[in-house]
């Protein structure tokens, strides 16, 4: 409802006052013609079922002796009730016996068919069937047709009425809502003019004046105890508003004080970066950064010249692994999953291999030998720098001591065998001295020849075991020691 938003309070309260009201005696005023309806209603029932039972009492004896002027008779008698427009007699099989009909109706009439014994109101009419017994058997049935004037009659009475009253009342309602509503709206009215009045005035001193203490006092007090604390709040804003100059003062020293302090750390920075930039530019070893991706990061001028690269540009942002470990010695590819550095990113532990090599940009391949380690920030591993040398020249260094060492030790093999073979050959002789020897000391000999002999023999022994030394070094050496398994006494030893 917009046009109750423009209304001022009083006028609310008033047009409440009356519509509460005029609903009331609406309301009232209905239910009260709706009463004396359904009495007249009843009357009327109870007064045409009356006139019935009448009618058809006075209509047995013509029923029974079957006289039909009788009952015409009968039922012209209802021309005293104006409010009768029709009646009807029938006999006990539902003819028609006598009918009455107004005379102020020129219409031919046809009287209904006859039903049990029922009363009911139509729009315009009341209609009476009642059952006419004699002796205790049915003889006939009477039927009336009332109108229904009397019953608008009533009802447009009913309603004059109730709209005089209604107007009348309405009007004292309003005289006296005029004056009742003041109790309840002049606090409510001052009070939204204090509203107004500090809201302009920004001076939350101001209070209300009460004057009850029922909810429009009570909405007073809360009124009063809101400015109360506004005020409160006020003051305390305004005095944190001074102390709140006085820390962005203060903070505002600090803060030039944090500012130069930074830019002084970000100058120590600066000059850390260009150390490191020239650590990194200086050292004969090739270092690369990686992230998490596996991508490059940084390198440095080592690691550009050992991958045949002009600018760093070329580098970075590009996979590591498909620019430089792509494939394995043999130029079989090398998937990315097998990869020891992106293993060990994965891992965040560092690794160190020289059986590996890295690919140029022409295409060429050099072992190399590196070291990579995780990168970790705040505990978690984003990324990996590795450092790596051309060990090219170790590589072919290597292969020379390992030909060189083939050759000492195929010289020694021949060596070892040249001393066996030559054992053996000294052997067979010696043994053939000291056979005979043993033969000729088993003669005839003078004691002169006899001693000669026995220090051949003993020489010749000596001679033997030093020459069986030497055929076991030499089977040592040549591998082909074969090692006797024997019971000895340790005492003895």
């Amino acid at each position: 409802m917009q046009w109750t938003r423009k209304l001022s309070l009083r006028r609310k309260i008033t047009y409440v006052i009356m519509i509460n009201t005029f609903a009331a005696l609406c309301a009232a005023g209905i239910a009260f013609a709706e009463y004396g309806a359904y009495r007249f209603k009843e009357l009327r029932v109870e007064d045409l079922n009356a006139l019935a039972n009448i009618v058809g009492t006075n209509s047995t004896a013509a029923l029974e002796f079957k006289d039909p002027n009788a009952a015409q008779d009968i039922l012209h008698a209802l021309a005293a009730k104006p409010h009768i427009l029709a009646a009807a007699i029938y006999d006990r099989d539902g003819a028609p016996f006598a009918l009455y009909r107004k005379r102020s109706t020129t219409d031919r009439y046809t009287p209904p068919h006859v039903e049990t014994a029922v009363s009911h109101f139509t729009s315009d009419r009341v209609l009476i069937f009642q059952t006419i017994n004699f002796s205790g058997e049915k003889v006939g049935t009477v039927f009336l047709e009332g109108d229904t004037v009397e019953y608008r009659q009533l009802l447009e009475g009913y309603l004059l009425f109730f709209g005089l009253i209604v107007a009348v009342v309405s009007l004292g309602a309003f005289a006296m809502a005029a004056r009742l509503q003041r109790p309840i709206s002049n606090p409510i009215l001052e009070l939204a003019w204090t509203t107004k009045m500090v809201t302009s005035s920004r001076d939350y001193s101001i209070r209300a004046g009460k004057r009850s203490e029922d909810e429009v006092g009570i909405l007073i007090d809360g009124f009063n105890e809101m400015l109360g604390e506004i005020q409160n709040r006020d003051t305390e804003l305004q005095r944190g508003r001074e102390e709140l100059e006085r820390r962005v003062d203060e903070r505002t020293i600090m803060l030039e004080q944090e500012v130069a302090d930074r830019q002084r750390a970000q100058e120590a920075l600066h000059e850390s970066e260009g150390r490191i930039r020239l650590l990194l530019d200086s050292t004969a070893e090739a270092i690369y950064g990686i992230d998490r991706d596996g991508k490059f990061t940084f390198c440095n001028p080592a690691t550009l010249r050992a991958l045949g690269y002009e600018k760093g540009d070329a580098l970075l942002g590009q996979s590591a692994h498909e620019i430089m470990h792509h494939s394995r010695v043999d130029g079989t590819p090398y998937p990315m999953s097998e990869c020891p550095i992106v293993d060990s990113r994965a891992k965040g532990e560092g690794i160190h291999l020289d059986t590996e090599v890295f690919w140029r940009a022409d295409g060429s391949s050099f072992p190399v030998e590196y070291w990579a380690h995780p990168i970790r920030k705040e505990g978690e591993v984003v990324g990996a720098v590795v450092t790596f040398l051309d060990i090219t020249e170790r590589k072919r260094t290597e292969a020379a001591l390992l030909d060189a060492k083939e050759a000492a030790e195929a010289g020694s093999r021949a060596k070892s065998e040249f001393l066996a073979n030559m054992s053996h050959e000294i052997r067979t002789p010696m043994n053939g001295i000291i056979g005979m020897t043993d033969l000729a000391l088993d003669t005839d000999l003078t004691a002169d020849q006899r001693d000669y002999l026995s220090l051949v023999k003993s020489s010749a022994n000596s001679l033997l075991r030093v020459i069986n030394d030497i055929l076991d070094f030499s089977k040592i050496e040549a591998g082909k020691l074969e090692l006797e398994k024997t019971e000895f006494e340790s005492a003895l030893c």
